[in-house]
């Protein structure tokens, strides 16, 4: 069956928003054109993927091996996937989970060297953010679907942050990384402000049930609920840190504090 690059990521949420482009998968063989005066095709010979440009010369993009299901539609990808004004390809590597993971290595077109750039690492059901220039590689694993997001800095890919879903199935985890890839932050996002801003800093708010949660973070309105601004995770998304009225550091609570909304 045809596997959809456009990711529904739960019922909560979707890691697409209104400025977000789908890419171009198709099966091999197939042909794309990276600048307007420039047409590359790409087939499968002797078990590996070739790419045979204008004027005979050819490139090798990496072994073959054909999906273990059918029809195996999404082959290959196109997309600007770093913004760089030319379009770049992604040859399919593996399928994970049944199908949903589809893991690509991606090509860069590097029109002042003429050849495709394989990027340093492969990337999931890749999908593309275009008002902040991001490329989104979104995966499941068990009952959670994690991302990983590059940011192109003059065509060049970085990785600005990972995210995961938490306990809570409305609330995601990130973890911030420097042009260093070193972490530097940890913050929480709800599902439609990932959607709509992945960098926003805004923590969420959230009700706390009523009892022993809301009062652990509020003192003289015993039993009632309490109003938090979720700020942090840990332990793979089962605690969160929040804060009430949005002062003090904030404690840590088990995620099944948050009431159902």
């Amino acid at each position: 069956m045809r596997i959809a690059l456009v990711l529904c990521l739960a019922a909560t949420v979707s890691v697409l928003a209104s400025d977000t482009t789908k890419v171009i998968a198709k099966k091999l063989p197939a042909a794309f054109t990276p600048l307007k005066s420039l047409e590359i095709k790409v087939s499968v010979v002797k078990g590996r993927v070739v790419a045979k440009m204008h004027g005979g010369k050819t490139q090798d993009l990496g072994a073959w091996e054909k999906a273990d299901f059918e029809p195996a539609t999404d082959e290959v990808v196109f997309g600007d996937f770093n913004f760089d004004g030319t379009i770049d390809i992604g040859v399919l590597e593996g399928v994970g989970y049944g199908g949903v993971n589809l893991f690509y290595r991606l090509y860069l077109y590097d029109k002042i060297a003429g050849k495709l750039v394989q990027f340093k690492t492969s990337v999931s059901n890749p999908t593309l953010h275009t008002k902040q220039k991001l490329l989104i590689s979104a995966q499941r694993s068990g009952p959670r679907w994690y991302q990983t997001v590059y940011r192109s800095d003059a065509g060049n890919l970085i990785r600005i942050y990972e995210a995961e879903m938490l306990n809570y199935p409305t609330l995601w985890g990130v973890a911030e990384y420097d042009a260093a890839d070193k972490l530097v932050a940890q913050r929480v996002l709800d599902g439609e402000t990932l959607e709509r801003d992945p960098t926003s800093k805004a923590p969420p708010v959230v009700q706390l049930k009523a009892g022993e949660c809301s009062d652990r973070v509020r003192a003289g309105k015993k039993g009632e609920p309490a109003k938090v601004e979720v700020l942090d995770f840990r332990d793979s998304g089962e605690s969160v840190k929040v804060r009430a009225e949005s002062t003090g550091e904030g404690i840590w609570l088990a995620v099944e504090c948050i009431a159902d909304m």
